[in-house]
């Protein structure tokens, strides 16, 4: 009998850890939400190149970057996305992933 009180007892506490930690990772994500840049802004300075080849691409999203140009280097890594080449070289994920960061 008491072996069965502690079980139930533990079940309830693992339930209430990892109901806590939902509500955790609930909040985390909410805090990840960045908004969609606004394609009628304003923009600086933007390349007129539309085109070029993957790695010109992705090397103009990273000089935008670095120039804290967000928004440019967002479309530019999205541009990347969109060439079979980014399964090759991942890192424009991270890329992208990292430029969403720092437009919230």
């Amino acid at each position: 009998m008491e072996d069965q009180r502690q079980l139930q007892q533990r079940i309830r506490q693992d339930a209430e850890e990892r109901n806590n930690a939902l509500n955790d990772l609930s909040t985390w994500m909410d805090t990840l939400k960045v908004e969609k840049p606004d394609p009628t802004a304003q923009r600086s300075t933007v390349p007129s190149e539309t085109g070029g080849t993957y790695e010109e691409i992705r090397m103009r999203g990273n000089k935008l970057f670095a120039q804290k140009q967000y928004a440019e280097a967002l479309d530019c890594y999205t541009r990347c996305l969109e060439s079979n080449e980014s399964l090759k070289t991942p890192v424009i994920f991270s890329n992208r992933a990292m430029t969403l960061l720092k437009l919230k």
